[in-house]
C-alpha cells in the first residue's frame, strides 16, 4: 500500500473515530495533549503521523470506547462500544455544547410545548386581570 493511501486511512480513522466520540479537533487535540493544527494536519494530509501521536491516538479513542484497525490490508475497521455510543447521545443532546446558532431537538421539543401550552390555556397575567374586574365595575355602576 501507497504512504498517501495510509494517510489517508489513517486521517479517515482519526476524522471517525472523533465523530463517534463527539469530539471536534479541538477537543481531541486537548485529550491528546497536541495543538490543534497538528490533528488538522494529519486529518488534512499535510504531514504524516509521527508513530508516538499514532499510538497516542489510539489509546485515547480506546479509553473513550473507540477500537480503530486500519492494519488489514485494504480496509477501516472503527468499532465503537456501547459506552461510547452512550456517551455520545449524551453529548449530542446537551445544548450546552452546541454552537449558539444551532437547536437541537431539545430546543425544538421545548418551543413546541411551551407554544402549544400558550396556546391552550390562554392564561391571563395578574394586571389583565385586574384591568378587567376594573372594567366590569365600571360596567355594572349606574349612571349618575
Amino acid at each position: 500500500m501507497s504512504s498517501l493511501k495510509k494517510n489517508v486511512k489513517i486521517a479517515v480513522a482519526l476524522r471517525t473515530a472523533r465523530a463517534a466520540i463527539g469530539w471536534n479537533q479541538q477537543e481531541f487535540a486537548d485529550e491528546m495533549g497536541v495543538a490543534k493544527s497538528t490533528i488538522a494536519r494529519i486529518e488534512t494530509l499535510e504531514v504524516s503521523p509521527r508513530a508516538d501521536v499514532l499510538l497516542q491516538a489510539m489509546e485515547v479513542f480506546g479509553i473513550a470506547g473507540v477500537e480503530v484497525d486500519f492494519f488489514k490490508a485494504d480496509n477501516l475497521a472503527v468499532v465503537v462500544t456501547p459506552h461510547a455510543l452512550a456517551n455520545a447521545e449524551l453529548r449530542l443532546m446537551n445544548e450546552a455544547l452546541r454552537r449558539s446558532d444551532r437547536k437541537g431537538p431539545l430546543t425544538l421539543i421545548r418551543e413546541e410545548i411551551a407554544a402549544k401550552e400558550m396556546a391552550s390555556s390562554r392564561r391571563k397575567g395578574p394586571l389583565t386581570e385586574l384591568s378587567e374586574q376594573v372594567t366590569n365595575r365600571s360596567r355594572s355602576k349606574p349612571n349618575s
